[in-house]
C-alpha cells in the first residue's frame, strides 16, 4: 500500500472522518465506497461501509485501495480505533525500557553498564523522535519518504 494512502486512512481513523475510496475488487472491477476506517493490520484495512449502513466491519486489501478522498462526514466509533502505523517503534521502545530497568536493578557500577545505559537512552530518544515524526505524518499527511523514492514491487 502506498504510504500516502495509509497516511490518509490513519488520519481519517484518528479524526473520525469518513473517506471515499476507489477499490479494486478481486474480479478486476473498480468500485467506490464511503468507509469509516477502524484498523490497519497485516495489510488489511478494516472499516465499516456506507453500502451496509456501517453495521459491520469489513476488510479491504490495502494494496487494492487506489485512492482516498476525505468527505465532509464524521463518524462516531462503534469499535476501538487501531490504526498504528508505527507499532514497530513502540516495540523497540518497550525493549529499551526493559533493558534499562534491568540494568538499573543490577546497578550502574561498571563502565560497561554505564555505556549500555547511555546507548539505551540514545535508542529511546531516536525511537521517540521517529514515533513523533510518524504520528505527525499521519495527522498532517506529510510524506516522510517521497513516493518516487520507494521501489515499486513488481509494478
Amino acid at each position: 500500500m502506498k504510504q500516502e494512502i495509509l497516511n490518509k486512512l490513519a488520519k481519517a481513523a484518528v479524526t473520525h472522518q469518513k473517506v471515499k475510496i476507489r477499490y479494486l475488487k478481486a474480479d478486476g472491477t473498480s468500485v467506490t465506497r464511503i468507509i469509516a476506517p477502524y484498523e490497519f493490520k497485516d495489510g488489511y484495512v478494516y472499516a465499516t461501509d456506507a453500502k451496509d449502513k456501517h453495521k459491520k466491519v469489513k476488510s479491504f486489501i490495502g494494496d487494492n485501495i487506489r485512492t482516498v478522498v476525505f468527505v465532509n462526514l464524521k463518524f462516531i466509533p462503534k469499535w476501538p480505533i487501531n490504526f498504528n502505523v508505527g507499532t514497530r517503534h513502540g516495540a523497540a521502545l518497550l525493549v529499551t525500557v526493559i533493558v534499562l530497568s534491568s540494568i538499573m536493578a543490577v546497578g550502574v557500577n561498571t563502565i560497561f553498564n554505564i555505556i549500555l545505559v547511555l546507548l539505551c537512552l540514545l535508542v529511546t530518544i531516536v525511537v521517540v523522535v521517529l514515533s513523533i515524526v510518524l504520528l505527525m505524518s499521519c495527522i498532517f499527511g506529510i510524506e516522510i519518504v517521497p513516493s518516487d523514492w520507494i521501489k515499486k514491487k513488481g509494478r
